[in-house]
């Protein structure tokens, strides 16, 4: 998997500095950490310090307390979570800048489809299934602004972590 990021810890501080960010990723990080510390302190990082434009950028917030969970959910945990969830969806969109704004990207498929056909085997197949959906309403959907904008989206989970 590829990283986009490299994470380091220093105690209860966390410093992201990306691999890539030539989609300006680290500007909409800091100001959405920003907008939810703003809305909602306390269900996100708190963000500290940025570096937006150097190589490579960077972004200092806290680590959020907590442990990992131990099985699977007890019904508090789950109120918790849908609580916590519901908050941030609620955090408004308006007064966020330009570079949160929705905007159609979709560069990298293009590139990917644009390759030669590998020669056989599981790639191939792949590339067959890359096609057909460029070819398909897919990408014509991905194109179209969303009535609805979300704050809140899932995150790569492709991070290197040095150990606290």
């Amino acid at each position: 998997m590829a990283h986009t990021h490299a994470l380091s810890f220093a105690g209860s501080v966390v410093t992201k500095r990306y691999v890539s960010w030539d989609r300006g990723e680290q500007h909409r990080e800091w100001a959405v950490l920003r907008h939810l510390h703003r809305y909602a302190a306390g269900l996100a990082p708190r963000p500290l310090a940025s570096d937006l434009d150097a190589a490579p950028p960077s972004v200092t917030m806290t680590v959020l307390p907590g442990r990992p969970l131990a099985g699977a959910p007890t019904a508090p945990q789950l109120d918790a979570l849908a609580t916590a969830v519901t908050a941030l969806w609620a955090v408004p969109c308006d007064g966020l800048p330009d570079v949160c704004r929705w905007r159609e990207d979709l560069r990298f498929a293009g590139r990917l489809t644009a390759l030669p056909r590998p020669a056989g085997g599981p790639t191939a197949v792949a590339s067959d299934a890359a096609l057909a959906w460029w070819d398909g309403p897919d990408p014509a959907l991905l194109r179209t602004e969303p009535e609805v904008r979300a704050l809140l989206g899932r995150g790569s989970g492709g991070a290197s972590v040095d150990p606290p």
